[in-house]
């Protein structure tokens, strides 16, 4: 197996893991944000710590020790992903939450010209036109008072943070060079988590349905969705990456609506297939324009 070959595997592995991390959040959706974030968080950390225990041995031990500033900037802006990703799912539709967190790659594009020096080129800048259009529609729905469908601003607004501290790791882990990845994710996690078990109300779980949901959340979906989706792309082009990222944001959102009757209404998804079109173009053109 090729390296690319190893690497797009990886990755669409990662994505399909996380498909049913919205469906399985909903499903708990009476548990405070901060409680599902807790448990969402220290499990996955703890299960990814474990699984390169098993792997690597004490070598594992001390990577964790060769973490630098940049890595712990990174695991801040993975913990505000996290968090702000479940707060995003609380208060708006799955829909609208990763309509807008799909719109990262062009964010991310951004930070790393201002940051990175990297040229920005007509493409980008078009693109990033259409998310900001598609992503005021996705809002337009939820403030406009006639409209049926309404969610809480505020779950749009955490989606809007989610995906531009996503993007600002992103920006960060092209400046590492995929060093000491996973074990970034792990301690971004478990930052998140440690967070909102200050913050949550209570931690105990009074049913089966929520105790088996934060299960399979926090040693299955999470830990091995966003591990593999962080070192798939040490093997893979950034656009093919973007490209498997848009699966979630196209299936999960059908899968919930299916389950769970979630309709997010006309402008929401007329904004988040702009939003869809636009990123999926402009990662066609990046890989089509460097596979020539």
């Amino acid at each position: 197996m090729t390296n690319y070959q190893k690497g797009l595997l990886i990755t669409f592995c990662g994505v399909l893991a996380l498909i049913p991390d919205t469906t399985l959040l909903r499903l708990a959706d009476d548990i405070h944000f901060n409680t599902m974030m807790a448990y969402r968080g220290i499990l996955a950390s703890i299960t990814i710590f474990l699984a390169l225990l098993l792997i690597s041995g004490k070598k594992s031990l001390k990577d964790y020790t060769l973490l630098r500033t940049p890595h712990l900037l990174m695991i801040s802006f993975m913990a505000i992903t996290n968090y702000s990703f479940v707060v995003a799912v609380n208060y708006t539709s799955v829909a609208n939450t990763l309509f807008i967190l799909c719109s990262s790659p062009a964010f991310a594009a951004i930070f790393s010209f201002f940051i990175l020096k990297e040229k920005i080129n007509l493409q980008t800048l078009f693109t990033l036109i259409a998310v900001i259009i598609g992503i005021s529609l996705i809002a337009f729905q939820n403030i406009n008072p006639n409209s049926p469908y309404t969610f809480s601003p505020i779950g749009d607004l955490a989606a809007l943070i989610s995906a531009l501290s996503l993007a600002a790791s992103l920006c960060v882990s092209r400046f590492l060079k995929g060093k000491l990845i996973i074990q970034v994710t792990s301690l971004g996690f478990l930052m998140a988590g440690i967070v909102a078990a200050i913050l949550a109300p209570t931690l105990i779980l009074s049913s089966w349905t929520h105790i088996i949901a934060i299960i399979i959340i926090g040693t299955f979906v999470s830990p091995v969705g966003y591990a593999f989706i962080n070192y798939g792309p040490r093997f893979l082009p950034a656009p093919e990456v973007g490209l498997l990222l848009l699966i979630e944001a196209a299936v999960a959102p059908l899968l919930v609506w299916f389950i769970f009757s979630e309709y997010p209404g006309n402008f929401a998804l007329i904004g988040g297939a702009i939003v869809l079109i636009s990123i999926t173009a402009s990662t066609l053109h990046s890989l089509l324009h460097n596979r020539s």
